[in-house]
């Protein structure tokens, strides 16, 4: 689904909250901002959450108003697509995906840890093991999860002609987060709120 039928489907049925997930580099960050911005929601970033804790994020979830990014929450997403909260699954090309992971090193960041962490979240749930992770979350998503809550879609593409979208150019100069230039990341990790910004 493209962004701007996925903003009117998501207008339409008004719900109280969202999640943002996928696999880590898929665009869940600008794709959370740009939501929270157009719903008029507050954005809770992973780092509110550590980017795994699945109790405290549903806590969050559940406060509503609010889109959350959360790419670390893959593997239990569909339990966030129930009680009027959507889940939207971001899109992008998987060899895409790969150079992300490459250009920050998130594979080897932390001896590994990134990687491993995810592999034992699906092979503790769904008993599937690999070395990619982007394609084993897509697999999950689409043959099992997807069918037990309210979900939608979202083409990483799509996004590129909405406002609040960085050309590949200044991203090359982007942290980790994906979302400011290397300078200003610390403000994220303070707790950056979208809704301030652009509301």
């Amino acid at each position: 689904m493209i962004l701007d039928d996925l903003l009117t489907e998501l207008r339409e049925h008004r719900p109280e909250a969202v999640l943002v997930t996928g696999p880590q580099r898929s665009g869940t960050t600008i794709a959370a901002h740009i939501l929270a911005a157009e719903l008029g929601h507050r954005y809770v970033d992973e780092i509110a959450f550590a980017a795994h804790d699945h109790r405290r994020a549903h806590q969050l979830f559940a406060e509503g108003g609010v889109v959350v990014q959360g790419p670390g929450l893959c593997h239990v997403a569909h339990l966030y697509g129930r009680n009027n909260g959507v889940v939207v699954m971001m899109r992008r090309d998987h060899a895409a995906i790969r150079r992300s992971e490459e250009r920050i090193d998130w594979r080897g960041e932390r001896d590994g840890y990134n990687l491993r962490i995810e592999q034992q979240k699906y092979e503790a749930m769904f008993g599937i093991s690999g070395s990619n992770i982007a394609l084993i979350k897509y697999y999950c998503w689409d043959t099992l999860q997807k069918h037990y809550c309210s979900a939608f879609d979202l083409d990483y593409e799509s996004m590129r002609r909405h406002p609040l979208w960085h050309p590949q150019t200044e991203r090359l100069r982007f942290g980790p987060r994906q979302w400011q230039p290397r300078a200003d990341a610390a403000s994220n990790a303070l707790g950056y709120d979208s809704h301030k910004r652009h509301g």
